[in-house]
């Protein structure tokens, strides 16, 4: 992975400029270039991870299904980021414990897990990237099962409204999935908050109309 691609690896992900140039260009040489599209399963529980991705551009929903066959967002990955489930399946030797799936189009930079291993074995600066990466995920889970256990989902849904608002491109099972409920119980209080005059629905969208409404709902 070289010229423009190689360049915005670095630009984007801080640890590897970090590394001696040797190391540095030896990284970003060793990495493919992967271009997805939305909806693209990146990859799948059970499967083994041969690479650690690095986000681009775009965005990537890490899931988890229950055992009631519903399914739980755990995390979404942002460009500067890569993703704590496959660092784990990769430097455990493990399979993966959850699936990766594309939000939108995406770019990915994939370093191979050999090389990976080499790092964070050798290079402070990397260890530190990964770690840092891990405390952030391990806050937002604590935070997920908070809002899971105590919560009603009238307020998690309210509060998602207005952080994501004013308008939202996203169905009634893509909310559920984040929220980690049945697509019925997001369809009926997404319709008690149009029915009240805080939200307008269209199809696959959602307009906030009364953010300060769902704003006192949510808090």
């Amino acid at each position: 992975m070289e010229g423009v691609a190689g360049k915005r690896l670095a630009a984007a992900f801080p640890a590897l400029a970090e590394l001696p140039a040797h190391v540095r260009d030896r990284a970003i040489a060793s990495a493919q270039l992967r271009r997805v599209i939305r909806g693209e399963v990146l990859f799948a529980k059970g499967d083994p991870c041969p690479a650690l991705p690095f986000l681009l551009s775009g965005a990537v929903s890490v899931q988890r299904a229950t055992a009631d066959g519903k399914t739980i967002q755990l995390y979404t990955i942002q460009p500067g980021e890569t993703c704590v489930v496959s660092n784990g399946a990769l430097l455990g030797a493990l399979p993966f414990d959850a699936t990766g799936i594309a939000l939108t189009d995406c770019e990915i930079a994939a370093i191979p897990g050999t090389l990976v291993e080499e790092l964070v074995a050798s290079e402070p600066s990397f260890r530190r990237f990964l770690f840092r990466m891990y405390g952030e995920r391990i806050g937002e889970l604590m935070g997920l099962v908070e809002a899971i256990a105590f919560q009603r989902l009238d307020q998690r849904l309210a509060r998602l409204l207005v952080e994501r608002g004013p308008k939202l491109t996203a169905t009634h099972q893509a909310l559920a999935e984040e929220l980690g409920v049945a697509r019925e119980q997001v369809s009926r209080v997404l319709r008690v908050f149009a029915d009240r005059g805080f939200i307008e629905q269209r199809r696959e969208a959602i307009e906030v109309l009364r953010a300060d409404a769902l704003d006192r709902h949510g808090s």
